[in-house]
């Protein structure tokens, strides 16, 4: 028979020839046969250590049919990070950084061996283009005149990029507002960070 000790702990005694652990500490075991018995083995230490809790960085704004990254902060070597979405049970992807599609609540652990960290705190990436601008201003123009085309709702927060069509010409504008000398088919985009 094989008989089991902790290192400190006289309470602790097993037997057989596996023991299940679940504290740390230094192991030894004694083989017996009838009063007999050898001396111990080699310590064996096991210790109790999980791979520290990850967090997320990233882009947080998702644009209709774009993509965005997620990364591990300061990730670790050796350790494997597993990437979980709130609710989607088939989603699985692993590694230090994922490219993301879809909108939703995303957490990551680490994993080294056997052991794992608690999931990070949850990132929430949301998908959303900017609303498309109406334009307001005058539509008539004068020759040798001059008009002004206005975004008609302006939003905290977004840019504005005219164009006008057909006129290889033009130039993109980033404003609010923009003064038009000539005839022709203006139009305005909302930007917002990369939407």
């Amino acid at each position: 028979t094989y008989q089991w000790e902790k290192g400190g702990d006289a309470s602790f005694s097993k037997t057989g020839e596996t023991i299940n652990v679940t504290d740390a500490g230094v192991y030894t075991v004694k083989a017996k046969i009838g009063i007999c018995e050898s001396a111990a083995s080699q310590l064996v230490s096991v210790v109790k250590e999980n791979p520290a809790t990850p967090s997320i960085s990233g882009g947080t704004n998702l644009c209709i049919n774009g993509t965005t990254t997620l990364r591990v902060v300061s990730p670790v070597s050796g350790v494997t990070y597993q990437w979980e979405k709130g609710g989607d049970a088939s989603f699985s992807k692993t590694g230090e950084n994922i490219e993301v599609t879809e909108a939703g609540v995303y957490t990551v652990k680490a994993k080294k061996g056997i052991c794992e960290s608690a999931a990070s705190e949850p990132v929430t990436v949301v998908k959303e283009n900017p609303a498309t601008p109406g334009i307001s201003g005058e539509t008539n123009l004068c020759i040798n005149g001059t008009t002004t085309l206005s975004v008609a709702s302006k939003v905290e927060g977004e840019t504005y990029e005219w164009s006008k069509q057909n006129d290889s010409n033009w130039q993109i504008r980033e404003a609010t507002s923009i003064e038009v000398t000539e005839a022709g088919v203006y139009t305005v985009k909302a930007k917002k960070g990369i939407c």
